[in-house]
């Protein structure tokens, strides 16, 4: 597996799909960022938790179309966005249960020390693909991306770690530069918002990417066995 090759592979696509990926976006952008931007809820209040929990709910929803979007490009179909989120809205369900295993083993693994989360968030990263593309429970969605990584664990890792730290330094220097610039206010902090929920896809992208090639690989072998025979 060439990571840089697939990191390569998945900025150019994000780069190219740049305006369907903010358009499945959008309404994340617009809830979302608009709830801790513009919300000044008091502690322990209604509007608190709706602020924590409603982006954290809505979730599955939004990743679902992203995906289902992000497939359809890479199959050369031209899906709209409202067929992104009907195709990807059954899976909600086994989706958000994938997101609560993930997030509770990748939780437990920092807090045992930091590497073992992060190889627990690499070898979990192609759990919500198998959830919607192969129809599995959350279990065995957990579970085949937990087996299927195995003999990538640490190419995916570094991987991860790469895109995660590009998609997020132009957010860190904006704000940072927002900071200096004493121009912090509910405004800029949507901006800033919605600039990393665009960028954040372009983990998906790459995790997309991995899932791929990982899926193809025994079709490959397969077909040197057949040739040999």
């Amino acid at each position: 597996m060439n990571v840089m090759q697939l990191c390569r592979e998945s900025w150019f696509f994000f780069r190219q799909n740049l305006p369907a990926i903010f358009s499945v976006l959008l309404p994340s952008i617009v809830i979302s960022e608009s709830l801790y931007a513009f919300a000044s809820p008091e502690p322990n209040s209604p509007m608190q938790m709706l602020v924590i929990w409603g982006p954290l709910i809505l979730l599955p929803i939004f990743q679902a179309a992203l995906i289902v979007m992000i497939r359809s490009r890479a199959t050369g179909e031209t899906l709209s966005v409202s067929d992104c989120y009907r195709i990807g809205a059954p899976a909600y369900l086994r989706l958000a249960a994938v997101y609560l295993i993930a997030g509770v083993a990748i939780m437990c693994g920092f807090i045992l020390f930091v590497i073992p989360g992060l190889i627990i968030m690499a070898r979990l990263c192609l759990a919500e693909y198998y959830c919607l593309f192969d129809d599995k429970p959350a279990y065995e969605s957990v579970q085949a991306s937990w087996i299927n990584t195995k003999a990538y664990q640490w190419p995916i890792l570094g991987g991860y770690l790469l895109v995660m730290l590009l998609q997020a330094l132009p957010v860190l220097a904006l704000d940072h530069l927002l900071e200096l610039m004493e121009l912090s206010n509910p405004i800029t902090m949507f901006i800033t918002g919605a600039l990393g929920t665009v960028l954040v896809a372009l983990v998906t992208v790459f995790s997309f990417r991995i899932y791929c090639e990982i899926e193809q690989a025994p079709q490959a072998d397969n077909s040197e066995d057949k040739l040999v025979q």
